[in-house]
């Protein structure tokens, strides 16, 4: 800029390519308007590799055209046209000012511009002059009576360098302006009326024509598309008699929004890509008329209807077999579309991206009878290769936490090991109850130890406070980070200095206390000695309280029939370890040696009110032994290396070890080992089962942690 910002010109400083790239994204207007930001932009414009054009804009300042309603029907139909006509003129003469080939040029005009001569001019001027390779014409239409045709010269799109076209809004008579147009590679049709012969003879002409999209164009009663060359075909918005698709060499085919009435042909051997679900704009299907078309056509290209000869509807081979894209709508709650999913599963065996979007308030059509209810539907199919060897992208839109929903993301999420990214998006029919649901799939196993479930809109937050540099201290934090980004737990990083003082850390912990987008605080223990740790702990929001110590969580868990808000994490991580194992609580004698507030006494209270009968053994306890040994489980958390001999355990009993030593080992690397409180070489030969010492008990803590914090974020979704 001319005006110097703090001594320093950054825009100016930048290469004159790199300003012109910049240029280039704006508005023509926009483009010649920023020579009065530097003398030295003033004709970096004209050296721009794409060129915007909007007649209308160019005019916006004497006529709104966009926002005069009612009265613009009254404005002075010839004055409007001559303005808009002389704004267009503006457009040839800016055009002659360009000083080098042009890339990429988009022109919006009026019909009027066509029959003026204006339109073809433009055209030959970017053909012979600037060596266009991208061309995009839209026609506006600014009164319904207009009903000009495109009268452009034959041949007028052949151009050794053009390569990508965009009609929008003409009204194509014939062919004659795409005679030998050897060139295109890429057609986009866009609002435009043509016949179905009109459209056979452009692709004739496009010979080379490898990408095609057709969008809401009018006109049209059958598409015949019979080309080898073709690789992809986008039908979006059109409402037809038939589709005959016969295209040996088609990898991408979309057929969005897309209404047949009488027949459909589909033969693409060699697609990749398949989309069958959403109209052109991107917006979910709410038609039951189309929406069941799309089931029809599935059904018959997966197989599950018999093809009636002359039926007059439709007639697929199988175009999946190569398939690793697909993005269908389908309800999930279906027992028959439920038929489908599994069919395409069978046939796209090379499966690598799915993309399902649920239609809101369409259950789909009437269900198959199956002897067994909706939701155990996965539970009983047979595993195909496109889920145990491919599958790697999933995405479902309109998730509302239905139950036969929450089950097929379970079955792919336990069954994929492939699969790197799970993505659910929910939808406004979305029930509190389905919410609750939906944020339980962040925690549930995964057979892929790379998968990130990523929940949309809304993420658990947790916030990890780390005070100082204990080594110890940080490699814990930097887990429970590393879960968070795992699991797709938004992750709130503190990290203070040693010197921070007590009021301070409270305080941001009070900001912590006032984020809502914050579900979950934990606090990592130790404190610097000059903080007070209880303090500090009591001032953690009991609704964000996920580690489980508030002084009122603690006591709702000592007190029957009371349920704290959160269950302290290792606690609850050892009783998770007893149930995922299948071993009964209930009745049991269970020993827990330890009494500390961390493990020792929170277990112990879980253990009682899981029924069972329950022992602490601490440093007081006289003949610890003969206690220990008569458990059916045992709880050990007393801090002390391999205190508890194989001797000391009852034979089949279970064995949860929470203890976390050091011990001296000259031959490792950092010199000393950990061990638990269990001696685990003898222990394993008489315990029924037993934790290893480390990666037993701490995984499953972390794991706790995170349920938490999961849970935390369900209260705020419900409230």
């Amino acid at each position: 800029m001319e005006m110097d910002v703090e001594g320093v010109d950054q825009i100016s400083s930048l290469p004159d390519a790199l300003l012109s790239r910049i240029i280039s994204h704006l508005g023509i207007s926009e483009s010649i308007r920023t020579s009065i930001l530097s003398r030295r932009w003033k004709n970096i414009w004209k050296s721009s590799s794409c060129l915007h054009f909007d007649t209308n804009f160019l005019t916006k300042s004497r006529i709104d055209i966009y926002e005069r309603g009612a009265s613009f029907r009254n404005y002075d139909r010839k004055r409007l046209y001559d303005e808009i006509s002389r704004a267009t003129g503006l457009v040839e003469r800016v055009i002659d000012s360009h000083e080098t080939k042009l890339v990429f040029c988009s022109i919006s005009h009026i019909e009027d511009n066509l029959k003026s001569g204006l339109v073809e001019r433009l055209i030959k001027n970017l053909k012979e002059k600037k060596l266009i390779e991208e061309l995009s014409l839209v026609c506006e239409k600014l009164f319904v009576s207009d009903r000009f045709q495109c009268n452009l010269p034959p041949g007028i799109f052949f151009c050794r360098t053009l390569h990508v076209l965009e009609l929008k809004g003409y009204r194509l008579k014939d062919a004659s302006p795409f005679e030998s147009c050897r060139n295109l590679v890429t057609l986009r049709l866009d609002s435009v009326n043509l016949d179905d012969k009109t459209l056979s003879r452009v692709i004739l002409n496009c010979m080379f024509l490898e990408d095609l999209c057709l969008c809401s164009c009018t006109g049209l009663k059958k598409i015949e598309i019979h080309d080898k060359k073709l690789k992809s075909l986008k039908l979006n918005d059109l409402d037809l008699e038939g589709v005959d698709i016969e295209a040996e060499g088609l990898s991408i085919l979309v057929l969005n929004s897309v209404s047949c009435s009488v027949n459909m042909k589909i033969n693409t051997p060699t697609l990749v890509e398949f989309g069958f679900c959403s109209d052109g704009t991107g917006r979910l299907q709410k038609s039951t008329q189309i929406y069941s078309r799309i089931i029809d056509i599935l059904e018959r290209c997966c197989g599950l209807l018999q093809q009636k000869p002359n039926n007059g509807f439709v007639n697929c081979s199988n175009p999946f077999g190569q398939l690793h894209t697909l993005s269908i709508s389908l309800a999930l709650d279906s027992q028959m579309e439920q038929h489908i999913l599994d069919h395409i599963f069978r046939l796209c065996t090379h499966l690598q991206k799915l993309c399902i979007s649920i239609p809101p308030n369409n259950t789909g059509p009437s269900d198959w009878e199956l002897p067994y209810p909706t939701f155990m539907f996965w539970e009983k199919r047979e595993l195909h290769d496109s889920i145990t060897h491919s599958l790697k992208l999933v995405k479902i839109k309109g998730f509302c936490g239905k139950e036969e929903e929450i089950v097929f993301a379970k079955h792919l999420i336990r069954k994929a090991p492939m699969l790197r990214r799970f993505v659910v998006e929910c939808g406004e029919n979305c029930s509190e109850t389905g919410a609750r649901e939906t944020l339980g799939l962040s925690l549930e196993p995964r057979a892929s130890v790379n998968l990130s479930i990523v929940l949309k809109p809304e993420v658990p937050g947790l916030a990890v406070v780390i005070v100082g540099n204990r080594k110890d201290s940080q490699s814990y934090v930097g887990m429970k980070r590393k879960a968070c980004a795992e699991v797709g737990i938004q992750s709130f990083d503190m990290d203070l200095p040693e010197q921070i003082s007590e009021d301070e850390l409270v305080s941001k912990v009070h900001e912590l206390n006032a984020n809502p987008d914050v579900h979950g605080i934990l606090v990592q223990l130790p404190l610097p000695k000059h903080i007070n740790e209880e303090k500090v702990l009591s001032e953690i929001s009991l609704a964000k309280d996920v580690d489980g110590f508030h002084p009122l969580n603690i006591g709702k868990l000592a007190m029957k029939d009371r349920e704290p808000l959160f269950q302290p994490c290792t606690p609850k991580g050892c009783l998770e370890l007893l149930h995922r194992s299948g071993i009964s609580i209930k009745g049991k004698r269970a020993v827990v040696v330890g009494r500390s507030n961390i493990v020792g006494l929170p277990v112990s209270l879980l253990l009682l009110k899981a029924d069972a009968t329950v022992t602490v053994v601490h440093s007081r306890s006289n003949d610890q032994e003969s206690i220990i040994r008569e458990a059916d489980i045992i709880i050990a958390a007393a801090g002390q290396p391999m205190m508890i001999k194989g001797s000391w355990i009852k034979p089949g009993a279970a064995v949860i070890d929470v203890g976390t030593n050091a011990v001296d080992d000259p031959s490792r690397k950092s010199g000393y080992r950990l061990v638990g409180d269990v001696d685990f070489k003898e222990a394993c030969k008489i315990a029924g089962c037993i934790t290893p010492v480390p990666g037993g008990v701490g995984p499953m803590t972390v794991a706790m942690l995170l349920k938490n914090t999961l849970e935390g974020a369900k209260r705020v979704i419900v409230q």
